[in-house]
């Protein structure tokens, strides 16, 4: 009895240190993966600004007015997205998500242009280069609906800038521009970086490539100028933000059941606009924007915003000339 209960002690003893000897080696572990992952907490806070602070917001644009005695202004943006992720991660395709992707270059594009085109809005669409290749109706059918849409860059096939080079991120971008440019017959002026991110190089690629305005950026609710390393890029930042863009409420992953939830967000947000006289940047996707559920909501916004009267409703590149003119050309 004596015996089992000795090798019942040692055999604790052993679990136990071979515990501890696991334990301390995952947390060895844990913390080299912890300090791989967290490489800006052993800088200084001089190089920490230096990081956080190599692109960032400049000087306020806010005009002193609106085009026609107009007190606020709107924009209405889509991102074409049918390719997306699923074009540059071509090994793991997932045939039903690329079908979802699809219906918004087949049925989300059309029903959101037949409502724009009902109530002439002008609007910006966000279309990566592979995306106007693989569905080759969607740039000619934007631009017959409306003359003052604006085709933008989206990236060449939805790819990620912030893991990109800066070589990288010029030749991706430059070949979009000359296919956009083929397709749409004009050169296209803005971006809306692919999932609203932007690389460390993407402000000074795309200044050296002359365009006018990036809408990536969400450092406040007026345009404003892009610096680059404390230098102003003379880029004209239309800012977006999370609260204002359809997926995170109804997209595939998205938190509301109704987009009536969500409209009503988007007047609160245009009701504040209005009285301060502030811009207000709609983004919505065809593949959740389109579907049938959200054009009696959408409309109504739409009516809604219209009936002020004094609203100028205008595509993205319409407020960064309007900008470019008004406001940094005469300061």
């Amino acid at each position: 009895m004596r015996g089992n209960w000795i090798v019942a002690l040692f055999g604790w003893v052993v679990a136990a240190s071979l515990g501890l000897l696991l334990f301390g080696a995952q947390g060895v572990a844990q913390q080299a993966a912890t300090e791989e992952v967290e490489p800006g907490t052993k800088l200084s806070v001089d190089e920490l600004r230096e990081i956080w602070f190599d692109t960032h917001r400049g000087r306020d644009l806010h005009p002193d007015r609106w085009p026609n005695g107009a007190k606020t202004a709107v924009t209405f943006a889509f991102d074409v997205n049918a390719t997306g992720s699923f074009a540059t991660n071509l090994d793991k395709v997932v045939i039903n998500s690329k079908q979802q992707s699809e219906y918004g270059a087949f049925v989300g594009v059309p029903r959101l242009l037949r409502m724009l085109k009902k109530h002439d809005i002008p609007a910006t669409f966000f279309v990566p280069a592979v995306t106007a290749q693989f569905y080759p109706h969607i740039v000619p059918a934007i631009l017959e609906n409306n003359a003052r849409n604006d085709i933008a860059l989206h990236g060449w096939m939805h790819e990620n800038y912030i893991v990109l080079s800066e070589s990288e991120t010029r030749r991706l971008l430059t070949k979009a521009i000359d296919y956009l440019t083929e397709v749409a017959g004009k050169r296209p002026v803005g971006i809306n970086f692919p999932g609203a991110r932007p690389g460390r190089y993407s402000m000074q690629v795309i200044k050296e490539l002359g365009l006018l305005y990036d809408g990536s950026m969400m450092g406040g609710d007026d345009p404003y100028e892009i610096l680059v390393n404390g230098e102003p890029t003379g880029l004209i930042e239309i800012p977006i933000k999370w609260i204002l863009n359809d997926t995170m409420y109804f997209g595939q992953n998205g938190g509301l059941p109704s987009p009536e939830a969500m409209f009503k967000i988007w007047q609160d947000e245009f009701d504040v606009a209005y009285e301060e006289g502030t811009l207000l940047n709609l983004t919505m996707h065809p593949t959740n924007g389109g579907h049938r559920s959200v054009m009696p909501h959408f409309e109504r916004l739409i009516t809604y915003i219209k009936s002020k009267g004094d609203v100028w409703i205008a595509s993205r590149a319409e407020v960064a000339a309007y900008i470019k003119a008004n406001v940094m050309e005469t300061n």
